[in-house]
Order: structure tokens, then sequence, then C-alpha cells
């Protein structure tokens, strides 16, 4: 999922269904043909985290 996707996501109450606000398709769609192509060149993922919380911060905290 792509940064923009995740800085939009809100959870709605306390079933933490997750809702995606507005983000700018065409950046999702640039990110996930580079993490395609950095995939096909080296055959590993561009981003690896042990849970999904990890993920989320990886992809959004920019001082990582």
């Amino acid at each position: 999922m792509a940064p923009e996707q995740l800085k939009a996501l809100t959870t709605n109450g306390a079933n933490k269904d997750y809702i995606v606000g507005p983000f700018d398709d065409l950046k999702a769609d640039i990110w996930s043909i580079g993490c395609f192509i950095w995939y096909v060149l080296t055959f590993g993922v561009p981003f690896e985290g042990a849970t999904l919380e990890d993920m989320v911060r990886l992809l959004t905290d920019p001082n990582l």
C-alpha cells in the first residue's frame, strides 16, 4: 500500500474498521510500479517489517 493511502487511513470505532480517505491515485500507481520494478530487479521486497504496525511506521515516518 502506498504511503499516500496509509496516511489517508482512519479507523471507524472500536471494531477497527479502516476507511481510506481521498488520496492521489497517480502517486499510488507510480509507487506500486516502483515496488514492482524493485522486486523484478532484486528478487526482494523494498521494505520489510515484522508486523503490520512496523510496515506502516516504516512507510509513513520520514525520519526512518
